[in-house]
């Protein structure tokens, strides 16, 4: 881009002295009738036609040509120049003429790179630098110019320019300059440079001042930023860049040497240095950041998630290597006393968290492919790692949609190592536990959002390993051995205490009616007595539903969706909290392979139906039974426990066709009477007169006692 302007410049002097050694002749239409016999179709010959003009005006002392455009073989608008005037003294000196001053107003050029690298510019440049092709025209030696110029001004330039194979562009705003003839010197200043980078970036300078030396414009350059800003994430930017880029010694390199700071926070907190050559996309640099204390950054951190950080300290330093555009990276960071109030993590700050790790890898902005070679990182003593590779949206083979592979592990180390690398805040019961035994987990994941429905997600996570010596009291399953208290939702963000086990509304699992036992498996988890408390491909399942809600809010979704047993299920009701954070899910997750160990499955599916909501206000199998059938929960006909098992997704809201007498959702209980008999749940005969029952004009007979308050209206929490 360095040379278009440089040759831009010269067109506009070649445009400026061929008009004013006319004007010698004359003035007015004398002289304008001169310019358009002998200069414009010199101009035509030198720029092949491709060029064009509103205007010339020629006074005394003034000549001026407006709305200059220099078009590319194709047509396209290269160059367009507001206009270039020209100042001069009306009589010659010593038999030249006195150019005294050349003004390039409102200059801008549009350059742009296509997939295979071939520039729009190309042509013209080769014309305007003399090495179109042809033999050309040489001076003679000794030959003496028959004008001489004073000084060029360019005001308001404008260079912009796109890279069609990456995507990045690039736009400098309010370029000026004024240069002397026989200065050797030329310093230019630009209000901005911007450059828009593919992966959604955006990287501004702003007062730049660039400085050449016109025997080696490229070999001299310097360009001195007095003011950066480069966007990281979202409320962080790399701010306040200072420094320096110039031309490298015995190579067609750039020299760079950059420092700032964070957010708009003051001083040095890192610093870049390396060198790069634009032209053939190749370089290195080392990025580094000294160790310092967050509250330098301050005014960064206010809002931030991250709290009491006057102690925490980062250190970090990447080396990238850029060669054809493909960039190698390796660094690492050190990151010390963090504390973070993260609500969708854990209701509590999280303090004292320390990482330190390393990183591999390359990134191909053709392509725009990132290979993650190796993330090794170190969080409070348990040491893990990833790798694999991710395509965004774009690149060479114009990606319609972003696709991705990784590879998790975490080697094998003793569980309670696990267990005392989790935050107290996080978890706050897990510190009491006392396990033995060695965990290690892998876990691999192939997802590509144009095909959302083949994402693969494979591994295992090595829990059954470990063994529980203690547990706090109530986290223990065997606590559930006899009466135990648990919360009830009794309206909106309303909770009540309740003990379960020695009460009338309490039913032992032998006296609960199989069909429903086995219209619930049927419905939430038909494998439950076979696996042990997960089932493996619904954690794919809950993956891709959360992805695809991810695309319909333009959001990232982490567990809109779970994967739920009905294990998993007993330990939501009877042992957490119902806060939504990832706190929750994880102590869910362990808890229900602690159950799976310490009680036996009839007794989980016992406690399961006796705990959960069957509609608003009701919870357990009897008051279930009696509310909707007026029955003992033994007595259930297979299409009554068909209609019981389709309200749990959602009782609140199902519950209401008991209020109008009518099952609403005939088909869902037609499906699960189906599936039943298909899965030996119910024997022909029982299958065919649940048939028949669903088939009448009355399926189900609801219990003719309503509760009245329970239907005056659905219930809106």
């Amino acid at each position: 881009m360095g040379k278009g302007w440089r040759w831009l410049v010269g067109v506009a002097i070649a445009l400026g002295v061929i008009v004013l050694l006319v004007c010698t002749v004359g003035y007015g239409v004398v002289a304008k009738k001169l310019v358009l016999a002998k200069v414009v179709p010199r101009i035509d010959k030198k720029l092949d036609g491709n060029w064009s003009y509103k205007s010339i005006d020629i006074k005394k002392g003034l000549a001026e040509i407006k709305d200059v455009v220099i078009h590319t073989e194709e047509g396209d608008a290269l160059v367009t120049i507001d206009s270039i005037k020209a100042e001069f003294s009306p009589w010659p000196k010593d038999g030249q003429l006195q150019i005294n001053k050349v003004y390039v107003v409102k200059p801008d050029m549009r350059l742009i790179r296509d997939k295979n690298g071939d520039l729009n510019a190309k042509t013209w440049l080769d014309k305007v630098r003399g090495t179109g092709g042809g033999e050309q025209k040489k001076p003679s030696v000794g030959q003496k110019r028959n004008w001489t110029l004073g000084t060029i001004e360019i005001a308001g330039g404008k260079l912009s320019g796109v890279d069609e194979a990456t995507g990045h562009k690039a736009a400098l705003h309010g370029l000026s300059t004024s240069w002397a003839m026989g200065d050797e010197d030329v310093v230019a200043k630009m209000d901005t440079v911007q450059l828009d980078l593919a992966i959604g970036k955006s990287l501004v300078f702003r007062d730049v001042r660039g400085e050449t030396n016109i025997n080696d414009v490229i070999g001299s350059l310097k360009v001195d930023v007095a003011d950066g800003v480069v966007p990281l994430w979202a409320g962080m930017s790399l701010t306040g860049i200072k420094g320096h880029i110039e031309k490298a010694e015995g190579k067609d390199a750039l020299v760079v040497d950059l420092s700032g700071g964070y957010g708009g926070a003051e001083g040095k907190l890192w610093d870049a240095k390396g060198w790069m050559d634009p032209q053939n996309r190749e370089g290195e640099m080392k990025i580094s950041a000294q160790q310092f204390t967050f509250d330098k950054i301050d005014s960064v951190l206010k809002e931030s998630p991250v709290v009491d950080y006057q102690n925490t300290m980062l250190g970090t330093h990447v080396d990238v290597t850029l060669a054809k555009g493909v960039a190698t990276f390796a660094g690492d960071i050190d990151l010390q006393g963090l504390n973070v109030l993260v609500p969708k993590l854990a209701e509590e700050t999280m303090r004292d968290l320390n990482l330190v790790g390393t990183v591999e890898g390359r990134f191909d902005s053709r392509k725009k492919w990132l290979d993650l070679t190796s993330l090794d990182l170190d969080f409070r003593g348990v040491k893990f790692s990833l790798k694999g590779w991710m395509g965004l949206q774009g690149g060479i083979d114009n990606r319609e949609f972003p696709t991705l592979q990784f590879d998790f592990d975490l080697p094998s180390m003793p569980c309670q190592d696990v267990v005392t690398a989790i935050p107290k805040e996080f978890a706050p019961k897990f510190s009491r536990f006392k396990l033995k035994g060695d965990f290690a987990a892998a876990v691999s994941a192939k997802i590509d959002w144009a095909d959302l429905q083949n994402t693969e997600l494979t591994g295992d996570i090595g829990i059954h390993g470990c063994k529980v010596l203690s547990a706090p009291y109530l986290f223990n399953p065997k606590r559930l051995d006899t009466p135990f208290r648990y919360e009830i939702l009794v309206g909106k963000d309303k909770w009540k205490r309740v003990r379960l086990g020695d009460n009338d509304r309490y039913v032992p699992y032998a006296e609960i009616s199989p069909h429903i036992v086995n219209a619930v498996l049927t419905q939430e988890d038909s494998r439950f007595f076979k696996h042990r408390g997960f089932i493996s491909k619904e954690f794919r399942t809950a993956l891709i539903k959360n992805l695809e809600a991810g695309v319909e809010e333009g959001k990232w979704i982490l567990y809109k969706w779970g994967a739920s047993s009905i294990t998993m299920q007993t330990v939501k009701n009877v042992f957490l909290s119902r806060e939504k954070t990832l706190a929750r899910k994880l102590q869910e997750l362990f808890l229900t392979w602690y159950l799976e160990k310490k009680q036996s499955k009839e007794r989980i599916m016992e406690i399961y139906l006796n705990a959960i909501e069957f509609a608003p206000k009701v919870y357990g199998i009897k008051p279930a039974t009696q509310l909707y059938f007026g029955k003992l929960p033994s007595e259930v006909t297979p299409i009554e426990a068909a209609f019981l098992a389709q309200l749990l997704p959602a009782p609140r809201r199902f519950y209401f066709q008991y209020c109008r007498d009518k099952l609403g959702r005939k088909k869902k209980v037609g499906n699960i009477l189906k599936n039943m008999h298909g899965k030996e749940r119910l024997t022909d005969e029982e299958y065919q007169l649940a048939l028949e029952e669903h088939a009448s004009d009355l399926p189900i007979v609801f219990n003719f006692n309503k509760d009245k308050e329970l239907c005056r209206k659905p219930v809106d929490w």
